[in-house]
């Protein structure tokens, strides 16, 4: 899913895709930020670690991350958030920054979220099967 996410800005024309990841050390951290650096292969893009910040899987956190991929020289020129509460941090930084999604800035997010669709034009989101993953979860451990 995240390697999609960056296939489909890269295939938009963007070139330097920043990544708000989550909490170092996590398992979803980890798979999250090799689909980043999948994607980014495959679009033939160059991996910049510059462009990667942790956000910590929290909202507060990847604002201040957020904060300082913006500050970069070249700064990014898309977005992509591993879930959906630094994706909250990271739309408050542009907010405060005067930026808006997608004139000033993609933003692609992993995790949808119930309220997704009141932004316009929508977030560009990737879902988890929530329901079939704890499903799955359960029946492995019954086995």
């Amino acid at each position: 899913p995240m390697t999609t996410l960056v296939t489909h800005l890269a295939g938009r024309g963007h070139r330097h895709i920043g990544l708000v990841a989550g909490l170092p050390g996590l398992s979803t951290t980890s798979e999250r930020m090799a689909g980043y650096r999948h994607g980014l292969a495959r679009a033939g893009l160059p991996f910049d670690e510059r462009l990667v910040v942790h956000g910590e899987s929290r909202a507060d956190t990847a604002e201040h991350a957020t904060h300082r991929l913006l500050s970069l020289t070249a700064r990014p020129t898309a977005l992509v958030t591993a879930n959906n509460a630094m994706t909250i941090g990271a739309l408050r930084a542009l907010r405060e920054r005067g930026l808006s999604v997608p004139k000033d800035l993609a933003l692609c997010c992993f995790d949808d979220f119930s309220w997704a669709d009141l932004f316009t034009p929508r977030l560009t989101a990737i879902a988890q099967p929530s329901k079939e993953i704890g499903a799955r979860a359960v029946q492995l451990l019954l086995e």
